[in-house]
């Protein structure tokens, strides 16, 4: 009796056990299940991210894909000093295009609607707001992506017509080291304009012994080998050395003219790629 006894006992521990060890391992399966449904929607996080940042590298390095998403992205900007145009942006918004000027009040001159076909983006005009507007502006466009090497501006943009338009997102950032016609410079851009604080002679380089430009405001008005007092440049970049003229010391500005002198013209030298540099005391900052 006292042996069946003990044999009861020991099937039912046994039993037990066997029990125990089963829900253990359903409840570790089960643990398991919920680590992989985890880890699977980490990977589709993963992949999803991937597939964007493909689709983006695709969109810059490769030139085959340019849809309106991407045009979306921010302003495209052209440099006024580099073509025979007023400084503009181009702005897409849905299925429409904007030709806007670069200052206030930023109405549009002209606007349209336009396409994405395979790697070009088609500009159709539909309103033009005014007369005075650049010819070539009216026109329809064939835009291509390009990427843009050894620019103090932008590393991307689009291509027609000889004109490039730099994409906002891709503005080369401060602090960053580019030359210019030889000249090393340390990019350094300001969101605003400054004015010059005398009648200033804007030289092709960063010295004084580099030519000086001359102006003329217009056709027949008297010539003037300065920039009068009070216009406003926008600053792109300066000399990474300091100089020291007249007793005062400052780097050399790359820069823009702007406001209140658009309409000049250069009488020499000849409009080319030498930029406009001027003496950094000559700024009021």
């Amino acid at each position: 009796m006292k042996n069946t006894f003990f044999l009861f006992i020991l099937c039912a521990f046994i039993i037990n056990c066997n029990q125990s060890t089963k829900n253990a391992g359903i409840n570790v399966y089960e643990k398991k299940d919920n680590n992989y449904s985890q880890d699977e929607k980490n990977i589709s996080e993963i992949k999803t991210k991937n597939e964007s940042t493909k689709r983006e590298l695709i969109l810059i390095n490769g030139n085959q894909i340019l849809d309106d998403a991407y045009l979306k992205g921010g302003f495209w900007s052209i440099n006024g000093d580099e073509y025979d145009l007023y400084p503009c942006l181009l702005r897409f918004d849905s299925d429409r295009y904007y030709f806007v000027p670069s200052g206030p009040p930023f109405e549009p001159w002209v606007e349209g609607h336009y396409s994405v076909i395979e790697n070009k983006v088609v500009l159709v005009p539909e309103g033009i707001a005014y007369d005075f507007v650049d010819e070539i502006l009216k026109e329809t466009w064939e835009l291509y992506y390009t990427i843009i090497e050894n620019s103090v501006h932008y590393t991307e943009g689009l291509i027609g017509k000889g004109i490039i338009f730099g994409r906002d997102k891709s503005r080369v950032k401060n602090g960053e080291i580019k030359n210019v016609n030889g000249h090393e410079i340390v990019i350094e851009r300001y969101d605003e304009w400054f004015k010059v604080n005398s009648n200033v002679k804007v030289r092709t380089g960063p010295g004084i012994n580099y030519e000086y430009y001359i102006f003329e405001l217009y056709a027949g008005h008297p010539e003037m080998d300065y920039l009068p007092e009070g216009n406003s440049i926008v600053i792109i970049g300066r000399t990474n050395y300091l100089d020291t003229q007249n007793g005062l010391t400052g780097y050399w500005y790359y820069c823009t003219i702007v406001a209140g002198f658009e309409e000049f013209n250069i009488v020499k030298p000849k409009k080319g790629n030498y930029g406009y540099w001027i003496f950094g005391p000559s700024i009021d900052f």
